[in-house]
């Protein structure tokens, strides 16, 4: 309709297939000289900006660590319904020893979110945007973890949600989703928050170096809104808008993406850490 209608587009569709569907239409888009942008958000839509932006601390990078990790209320079961359409088709493509390989629940990884959320065991989950980082950068290691909820969302309603998936998709899908929402309104605590970072190797001045973008905001939702707004932002002055479809992470100037995302209240925190070559 976007094109028939020849306007401008932007999504913020979590589904991971929406760019290969949207692919099909890649040469009909950029000849119509229209601009799509998929995939925008925080997850996925700040992934390969964090990327971009902890590339510049590195003469070689070599790892690249996305983890994120929220506490945020949910009042419609029609606001997770994504959620359980994931579980019941999990997949995590992560990238180790120079070579993208199929990943599970046992490759979760533990990731430090500071003060608020402390260390936790986070599960990787498959982000399109993250395929072309390591050819870009030539890294070893690349992927994108997430961390749960809280012991009874991730050890009794997921596993009940991915069994039941398995008998037949779709299986009783408002009613897990209203179990979801329970589960993570009534055990997770009032106070809401999302930390999303960087946790990125590599070298430097002949040295290891380890660096750390940290994003935090006290709403999951706004949070999802900021990096769009910010993006519409280097759109709608035409500094981004040019013909063809992109992901928003691939198309944005990362160092502004995060100025902007910083004026309007997300704190963004960079640490760096030198360490002595072995």
């Amino acid at each position: 309709m976007a094109l028939e209608a020849r306007i401008d587009y932007l999504d913020i569709y979590y589904q991971q297939n929406v760019y290969p569907e949207l692919a099909t239409l890649k040469e009909r888009i950029r000849e119509s000289g229209q601009c799509f942008i998929t995939q925008a958000g925080f997850h996925p839509g700040l992934p390969a900006v964090l990327i971009r932006k902890g590339a510049a601390y590195f003469d070689t990078f070599e790892s690249a660590i996305i983890g994120f990790s929220m506490k945020t209320r949910i009042e419609k079961p029609e606001s997770v319904y994504e959620l359980v359409d994931a579980l019941s088709d999990y997949k995590a493509d992560i990238y180790k020893d120079g070579q993208w390989r199929r990943g599970t629940y046992k490759d979760a990884v533990k990731i430090d979110f500071g003060s608020y959320f402390g260390v936790k065991s986070c599960v990787p989950i498959d982000m399109i945007e993250m395929r072309s980082m390591p050819e870009m950068y030539r890294l070893k290691s690349a992927g994108v973890y997430v961390a749960g909820f809280n012991w009874f969302v991730d050890y009794v309603i997921f596993p009940l949600i991915m069994l039941s998936q398995m008998i037949r998709k779709g299986l009783l899908r408002h009613f897990w989703a209203k179990a979801l929402i329970w589960g993570i309104n009534n055990l997770s605590g009032d106070e809401e928050r999302v930390v999303f970072l960087l946790q990125a190797e590599g070298e430097k001045g002949g040295g290891c170096q380890e660096v750390v973008i940290r994003c935090e905001h006290h709403s999951a939702y706004d949070f999802t809104v900021i990096p769009v707004i910010a993006a519409l932002k280097q759109y709608i002055d035409g500094s981004i808008r040019k013909p063809g479809l992109w992901m928003m992470s691939h198309i944005v100037d990362p160092d502004r993406l995060l100025d902007d995302m910083g004026q309007m209240g997300v704190s963004i925190q960079t640490l760096v850490a030198k360490k002595t070559a072995s």
